[in-house]
Order: structure tokens, then C-alpha cells, then sequence
């Protein structure tokens, strides 16, 4: 008989699972428990299991007085991990503490998981059955945990902080990690760091609000700690070993890399661990993360690149990290809401408050093709994840974010509509429709597109992602303004540039403060700088087996001091981090010309035609296209955001006239 559930009666009370012991034979695969209601008030002494759901296939039996749950085959191999011999063991474990089929339970209880998860003695992290590979990793994190002393490392925070900070580590460190390398299993490492564990959301705030966590294997576990401690010291050192990593890279660490920030900032937070306001903005600028001292839902969001099996987890999965000390929205957990309606209701809650940022984040050069009316080049349409149609200005969180991003980040740098008036207003017919304050700048003309954009949006790897593509594209597109201008009889861009700085700025986007100054923090953005930057581009040289080639003279200068290169090697690691950020920028994005002779940088999906608009408020203008008006008036035809865009001369307000402004209205945007 299937086990019912009787209903909870408060509205703290949540149900344990009390796991009974193997008894007299541990091989017994019997699973058997009993389900105690509680309440959070009460205090109960529990742990959490963090796991991971899987296929939702559920060919195993948990007993309980009632009946039988069925339960998925990664769950009862964690149970019987976990179970003891000689008594109970009290989890909480949400596949089977919350009744699935109940609506309304599971979304009282998923908003109460911040507090559950607070609560819990100790998150159990239950990475799966695993191999031998795992097990020889787990042992090797414990080595480099035990060894950070040798690096001058003490408690995490330092890690973390010495191994982001834009003045880097020491010789004597580098050297002290290089000599310990030799015993570090880099292949057990990547393969336990690729265990799909890492990948799901949930266990961002699972892990981030535990007071104590240990993540355990079939044979091994290693404590939360001594996890974190490694991999913040992989994390900072992993550059120096060149390719003697193996297949441990920095995309293979960044889902455990999220986590362990992530948890440190709230830990400390929790615990008022930070002396100084100075301590927590170093962490902040390090971690390229929000003001956690203030955090808002919207920030983790943009920060975190998770997955779930229900993409409405996504934004509920991570309510509990918000509302610490803010309650910035109203927003309540409700699966009885479509997953469209759920991004909506975050969206609209976003742009009442003003919070325009959000912008950044949306558009559909990100989600794809969702309204019939809009029509798009066969070649550069994107896949569409979400079945349901949102509008434009609603960001779909399950959509990847496969390009550098412009605006939306507190230290993005541009202030484009700084100065225009900020107004949003609902539209109470018209649920998919906003109106923003703003004007259009002008229209695109001519768009050209780095090569093989076809293969970006279509999933297979850009050829421009290498070496002398990039430089062959780039190239191209220089000529293809170059010409354009000289056609047009201009020598001079608008702001009194010569077009080839104007054009190195735009391809560079002037050096995005989010990512540039990570990698050339004494350029500081700087347009000078950045004409540096564009003339050693301009004077590498690619080998016919794609590295690149520097002429011996050349010495570029050192990315974190403005020092000149004292090495060849250090020349050629600085010109690759050159190649490697325009590509970045470039990517997913065209060069376009609007009628004006504005030069722009944005979506792939810019067509003639489009229109350049600027919002009051907003950090970048956005390419937008015309569409029939959603609310009946001819009048005046509505807009869809394909993105967000560099327009050179109007990203800090240099060429806005008081002529804009007047012309600044009402926009509809669906």
C-alpha cells in the first residue's frame, strides 16, 4: 500500500525522516523508516541530505508505518550509506519529507528549505555511487587542504582573497604549489569536480546556509571545510601549472568555485566575521559578486549558472539566499504558476521597483524566438528552452548566457541614460506589455558579423575562437568600417576620434570593466590604454599551427603592473589574454552602423533596420525591432529587445543633447 500523508499542522512543522538501523545484517538492502512531523521552533536535532534527483524513475521501496514511498536509485543508495546499525538516524530529505503530489504543501515547504537547511545539525552532500576516481580525489583534496599552510594560507578567506585579487600571489607560492603538484591526481580531481552534483542549483543555498556540511562518497567523505579550502588554492594556482593539469580546467572547477564563494561571503556574513567594510567590498570586487551585505535575489541569479529538472526552480531554488536582510520583492513560492509566469512575476516585481538593470539580462538574442511577430534570419535564430511565450523584457533564466555581458553589473562603468529621467509603468490590460521612458537613438544601416557566427548559434565550436580567425575577423571587420567611413567622406567619428580608435574601442567594448580589468587591471578601461592594447593586436602573428608568434623586441606589458614583460613567456601569455578577450567580446555580437555613422557593437541578431534605444536609467542603449502595437494603437508601434548594445560616444552620456531629451516618451515594450 502506498504510504499517505496526513497533513502538517503548523506552519513550521515539517516532517523527519526517522531512517531505521540495518540491524544484525549491514548488507541488507531493505530500506525502512518512519515519518515524524516537527516543528522548526522546537528546535529538532536533524541532518539535511543534499543530493542529486536524476531521471525522475523511481525503482526503489522506502517502508514506512503507513506504507511504501517509491523512491529514485540515487536516494536508497544514499540511505543505505548513511544508515546506522544500532539506532535511528533523523534526515531530512526533501523527496520524501514533502508530500510531491500536494501543490500547496510543496510550495510552503520549498519556502521554508532557507530555514530547514539553516537548521540542520550538519547537510549531508551526497555525491553518488562513484569509483575508484572519486575516492583518489577526495584523498587528494585532503593533501592540498592539509598543505595550504606552505602557501601562506591560513582559513579560507585568505585563499580566496589572495587567489582573485588582481595583484595575485607570490613567487615563493607559485613555486611552493608547483613542487607539490606532482602528487596531485589532476584527472581524479576533474572528474570528481564534472560529477553532476556540482551542477544542480539547489545545492547552492543548501550548502551556503549549513551550519556544517561533509560531503561523503560510497567509501570516503571530506569535510565542507577541507573541500573548500582545496579548491580555493586549486582555484587560485591552476594558471601557474600551464598544461601540466590535464583536463582540470577553470570551466571544470567554476560549478564547486560558485558554491565555495558563495558560502564563505553568507558564513561569514552570518557569523559578522568581516572587520571592515573595506574586507567585505575586497571579497565583493574579487568574486565579481554583489553587495552580499544587501543581496538581492536578482544578483544570484545573474550569478549563479546552475540546472534544475524544474526550470521554476531556478528562481525558487535560490529565494532563501535573499532575504536575509532585505526583502527587495514579493515574492512567494507558487507551483501552481507556469514557469513563464513565474520569470514574469519576477521581472514586473524588478521593474516596479526601478531596478532596471534587469534589462541587461533579458532580450531575445538570449531567449530565443517566442513571438510569432517577430521574425528573424533562418541562420541566427537561437534554440527556444521555454515552450510558453514571455516577452522580451523578461529574462529566461534557463537560456545560457553565452556572451560577455555589457550592463547590469554594479561595476559595468557605463552610465549611457544615466541623465535621462527613469519611469516604468504596467500596462493593466496587457500583462506582457511595460512602458519605459526613453528615445531612439537612431537606426542600424549597415551590419557586419564576425565569421562563422552560424556555427555559435547553431552549438558547434566558433572557428573564431582561435588565434588567427579571430585576428583574421577582426581584421575584417576593421576594413569593412574603415571602408564605410572612407566611402562616406569621414575622417573624424563623432567625438572627435579618428575612426580606427573609435573602432578599436568598439570591438573592445571599452574594455568591459566586469571582465577587462580582471585580466589588464592597470589599463583600468582607460581609451588610451586601450589603443595599446589594439596596436599590439595589430602586431601579432600567428604560427601555421594556431599559437601565436612575437617578434623577439616586442615586450607587452605586464597585465597586473604596466611593467614591461620581462619574459617571453610572460610576452606571449599577455598577447593571448589580448586575443582572448576580443574574441570574448565579439562573441555572439556584430558590428553594426547606424544612419548616423554611430559605430555599435551588439546582438548577432541585428538586422537593417533595427532600432538603437535609450532607456532613463540604464547602463548601455538596446537594438531593438519594431512591432505591430500589442495595445490597438496605430499610432505608435511597440518594441522587442533583441539585446543590449555598445554605441561609441553615448555609453557615458558623450553625445546625448538636450535635443534627445526632449524627444524622450513612453515606450511600449513587449
Amino acid at each position: 500500500m502506498t504510504h499517505r500523508y496526513s497533513s502538517l499542522l503548523h506552519d513550521d512543522s515539517i516532517r523527519l525522516l526517522a531512517l531505521l538501523p540495518a540491524g544484525d545484517d549491514p548488507n541488507d538492502s531493505v530500506l525502512s523508516c518512519g515519518l515524524e512531523d516537527c516543528r522548526l521552533s522546537d528546535n529538532p536535532s536533524y541532518e539535511a541530505l543534499s543530493y542529486t534527483w536524476g531521471q525522475p524513475i523511481f525503482p526503489e521501496i522506502l517502508n514506512t508505518h503507513k506504507g511504501i514511498l517509491r523512491i529514485t536509485e540515487n536516494l536508497a543508495l544514499a540511505l543505505r550509506r548513511l544508515r546506522l546499525y544500532d539506532r535511528v538516524r533523523y534526515l531530512w530529505v526533501d523527496a520524501v519529507c514533502i508530500n510531491q503530489n500536494d501543490t500547496a504543501e510543496k510550495s510552503r515547504q520549498v519556502a521554508m528549505m532557507g530555514s530547514i537547511y539553516r537548521s540542520a545539525r550538519q547537510v549531508i552532500c551526497w555525491l553518488g555511487q562513484t569509483d575508484k576516481r572519486v575516492n583518489d580525489a577526495i584523498e587528494t583534496l585532503k593533501r592540498l587542504a592539509a598543505s595550504a599552510s606552505r602557501f601562506g594560507i591560513t582559513e579560507l578567506f585568505h585563499a580566496v582573497k589572495l587567489t582573485t585579487t588582481s595583484s595575485g600571489h607570490t613567487k615563493a607560492q607559485e613555486d611552493a604549489f608547483k613542487e607539490l603538484a606532482p602528487a596531485l591526481d589532476f584527472s581524479a580531481l576533474a572528474h570528481l569536480y564534472e560529477n553532476p552534483y556540482f551542477t544542480r542549483l539547489w545545492i547552492v543555498q543548501e550548502i551556503a546556509l549549513s551550519r556544517d556540511a561533509m560531503l561523503i562518497s560510497k567509501l570516503r567523505s571530506i569535510s565542507y571545510d577541507e573541500f573548500a579550502m582545496a579548491t580555493a588554492v586549486l582555484h587560485g594556482f591552476l594558471q601557474t601549472l600551464a598544461n601540466d593539469s590535464g583536463s582540470l580546467s577553470y570551466s571544470t572547477i567554476s560549478g564547486a568555485w560558485d558554491i565555495v564563494s558563495i558560502k564563505l561571503v553568507y558564513t561569514r556574513k552570518r557569523n559578522r566575521e568581516f572587520r571592515t567594510d573595506a574586507e567585505l567590498a575586497a571579497v565583493h570586487d574579487d568574486l565579481w559578486r554583489p553587495d552580499w551585505m544587501n543581496v538581492k535575489l536578482l544578483d544570484i541569479l545573474d550569478s549563479t549558472r546552475s540546472k534544475c529538472s524544474d526550470p521554476r526552480d531556478l528562481v525558487y531554488g535560490l529565494l532563501s539566499l535573499s532575504n536575509d536582510d532585505t526583502n527587495d520583492i514579493d515574492l512567494t513560492t507558487d507551483y501552481a504558476k507556469s514557469t513563464s509566469e513565474v520569470y514574469t512575476d519576477l521581472a514586473k516585481a524588478y521593474l516596479v521597483l526601478k531596478e532596471i538593470r534587469i534589462l541587461n539580462l533579458a532580450g531575445l538574442q538570449r531567449i530565443g524566438q517566442k513571438r510569432a511577430k517577430v521574425s528573424f534570419p533562418e541562420a541566427h535564430t537561437p534554440t527556444t528552452p521555454l515552450q510558453e511565450t514571455m516577452p522580451s523584457w523578461v529574462p529566461d533564466w534557463e537560456a545560457p548566457w553565452p556572451y560577455l555581458r555589457l550592463g547590469g553589473y554594479k561595476r559595468s562603468g557605463f552610465t549611457a541614460g544615466s541623465s535621462i529621467p527613469k519611469q516604468i509603468e504596467t500596462v493593466a490590460t496587457n500583462t506582457t506589455k511595460i512602458l519605459i521612458s526613453g528615445f531612439q537613438i537612431d537606426s542600424v544601416a549597415h551590419v557586419r558579423r564576425p565569421i562563422d557566427i552560424d556555427a555559435a548559434h547553431t552549438g558547434l565550436p566558433p572557428r573564431y575562437a582561435t588565434h588567427e580567425p579571430t585576428r583574421a575577423s577582426i581584421s575584417a571587420l576593421q576594413s569593412f568600417c574603415e571602408s564605410h567611413y572612407q566611402d562616406a567622406g569621414v575622417t573624424e567619428y563623432a567625438t572627435g576620434e579618428d575612426i580606427l580608435t573609435a573602432f578599436a574601442r568598439t570591438v573592445l567594448a571599452d574594455g568591459v570593466y566586469t571582465a577587462f580589468e580582471s585580466l589588464f587591471p592597470f589599463f583600468k578601461g582607460s581609451p588610451k590604454m586601450m589603443m595599446v592594447l589594439w596596436r599590439f593586436f595589430a602586431l601579432l602573428k600567428i604560427k601555421t599551427d594556431d599559437t601565436i608568434d612575437l617578434a623577439q623586441h616586442m615586450s607587452l606589458p605586464n597585465p597586473q603592473t604596466g611593467e614591461p614583460g620581462k619574459s617571453r613567456a610572460q610576452n606571449v601569455r599577455t598577447a593571448w589574454l589580448i586575443v582572448t578577450f576580443m574574441m570574448t567580446a565579439l562573441n555572439h555580437r556584430a558590428v553594426f552602423i547606424t544612419s548616423q555613422g554611430y559605430l555599435g557593437l551588439g546582438p548577432a541578431l541585428t538586422e537593417v533596420g533595427d532600432s538603437v534605444v535609450l532607456f532613463g536609467g540604464t547602463e548601455t542603449p538596446f537594438v531593438m525591432r519594431e512591432v505591430g502595437d500589442a495595445g490597438g494603437d496605430a499610432a505608435q508601434n511597440d518594441f522587442c529587445i533583441l539585446g543590449e548594445c555598445y554605441l561609441h560616444g553615448f555609453m557615458y552620456g558623450e553625445l546625448l543633447m538636450e535635443e534627445h531629451r526632449a524627444r524622450v516618451k513612453m515606450l511600449g515594450v513587449v
